[in-house]
């Protein structure tokens, strides 16, 4: 080759074993550190597909040559109605679908993008980006960046751009990959997404486990949803969905479903989580959920809003696990008598005003004495349960 360097044993590795490293940031590595070693003047590799799901707009992986691994991130929604995206290369890419060369030796500062100075300022010198055209119609985008002091030359720019050729399709599929994996987790929790993708997709498919069961609920609800506007009740709605389910996540947990205003949440008891972990876990779920709501209703307070007020129950049992549903719609959830104990409970708190209750089966296992509330009889439930309050905190 005339610049020095050859492309076509990387491409073949590309297209054999390298399409089979199992992430992004592995593939990167391997790539970039094969194509230092074939000579190319390579110094900084991104590429940023687009995401399928709600919450995040798209991954995307970066490497530099003089900073080790590459390194993972994610773009939220929104991002591109921001300077650091309108006007840059990665947009005149996926819009136009076309290359984008510019060397950073003679910047100007107020006709070149901010995201072309931070490169140059890192060390970079010459800056190329490349359209990748997925199968769906949708262009992503790759950006390729070196420190040589010449730049580029002709031969690096086909070079590279026989390189994007070839690893737009492996990019496809991990993209694929990446969404349906990140959709999963999303909707169904990491726990069951990870089930799913493992295979666990068949109706019936379930199995019995020891768990500790979260529920909580949103006072008032009903009388919320006839007196306020439909924004504010969907924004009140996300504000404690949103601390719940931080609460569940920190605390090892899995949220499983939103019923209503409900939520249903377990963490699992296993080899590696015994009854006093998990009973652990669900009680710090419910302490830290509620220290931040303190947080959000301090906040809507002092714009003249209503506080959210909710309730949360633990009880920890038997429960059934995995895929119920018809013949072509499928739920991913738990049933069983810890369910409906922990469901029970949730009405018991209201009747008696109490943020949390929950039984001996979890107040046995936590690292504080709980107060007891005496011996209730629970709808469905043969025999008084002992119950046990769950303090509010702080």
């Amino acid at each position: 080759m005339k610049n020095g360097w050859d492309p076509d044993p990387t491409l073949d590795w590309l297209m054999t074993s390298g399409r089979l490293l199992p992430g992004p940031a592995e593939l990167a590595d391997a790539l970039c550190e094969r194509l230092v070693d074939a000579g190319a003047p390579l110094w900084r590799l991104r590429f940023a597909p687009r995401m399928a799901n709600p919450l995040l707009r798209a991954w995307g992986v970066v490497w530099r040559r003089d900073e080790g691994a590459a390194q993972e991130y994610t773009v939220e929604h929104g991002a591109n109605l921001t300077d650091a995206y309108i006007g840059s290369p990665f947009q005149y890419v996926i819009d136009k679908r076309l290359p984008f060369r510019r060397r950073l030796t003679d910047l100007d500062i107020e006709a070149d993008h901010i995201a072309l100075h931070d490169v140059a300022r890192d060390g970079g010198t010459d800056f190329l980006a490349l359209p990748m055209l997925f199968q769906d119609g949708l262009a992503q985008g790759i950006s390729i960046a070196t420190d040589r002091p010449s730049g580029f030359c002709d031969a690096d720019i086909v070079a590279f751009e026989r390189l994007s050729r070839y690893l737009t399709p492996v990019i496809e599929v991990m993209a694929a990959a990446r969404s349906t994996g990140s959709l999963l987790k999303t909707y169904l929790g990491s726990d069951p997404a990870a089930a799913v993708l493992g295979g666990a997709v068949r109706r019936g498919d379930v199995r019995t486990m020891e768990a500790v069961v979260l529920m909580a609920d949103l006072r008032g609800f009903t009388a919320k949803s006839l007196a306020w506007k439909a924004d504010d009740l969907l924004q009140a709605l996300s504000l404690y969905f949103e601390v719940v389910c931080e609460a569940v996540a920190g605390a090892n947990g899995d949220v499983l479903k939103f019923i209503g205003d409900g939520v249903l949440a377990i963490f699992p008891v296993d080899g590696e989580n015994g009854s006093d972990a998990a009973s652990r876990d669900g009680l710090a779920a419910c302490a830290h959920a509620h220290r931040r709501m303190q947080d959000v209703n301090n906040a809507r307070r002092q714009v003249g809003q209503e506080p959210l007020d909710f309730v949360m129950s633990l009880h920890r049992g038997p429960v059934t696990y995995g895929n119920i549903g018809g013949a072509d719609r499928l739920d991913f959830t738990v049933i069983g008598p810890a369910v409906n104990v922990a469901s029970r409970l949730q009405g018991l708190c209201k009747s008696l005003g109490v943020f949390g209750l929950t039984t001996g089966s979890v107040a046995q296992h936590a690292p504080i004495d709980l107060p007891s509330r005496g011996r209730h009889d629970l709808p469905g439930i043969p025999d008084p349960v002992p119950i046990f309050e769950i303090p509010a905190g702080p």
